[in-house]
């Protein structure tokens, strides 16, 4: 199960309710941060803003936030279900500078 925002939020509790899910992801958890990007900017929101010439005020192109959304949605969904390792998920890529890994422990992040 995939989710942004309130359907995020579901995820836990539909983890907890139905067996049949077998991995969840909100996409603004596992505390990685995108730089430069808005709430706004993981939903579809963000690309048609930008082709209309809206600013929803992320200092990322729309497109960029899109593929690193994919990439790593897609990472997690491979080491969690197929139980394939993805280095992607164990620290940052220099092909994706703008992912933080963020340790919420000591609110630090790299």
């Amino acid at each position: 199960m995939a989710g942004h925002s309130v359907g995020g939020a579901s995820t836990l509790p539909s983890l907890l309710a139905d067996s049949r899910i077998r991995a969840g992801i909100d996409i603004e958890k596992r505390w990685l941060v995108v730089s430069g990007a808005e709430h706004a900017s993981f939903t579809d929101v963000g690309l048609l803003a930008e082709q209309l010439g809206i600013d929803i005020g992320a200092g990322l192109p729309a497109a960029r936030v899109s593929e690193i959304v994919r990439r790593y949605t897609r990472a997690f969904l491979q080491q969690h279900l197929r139980h394939l390792p993805q280095p992607l998920l164990d620290k940052p890529s220099a092909r994706y500078p703008q992912v933080l890994f963020c340790a919420p422990e000591s609110g630090t992040c790299v």
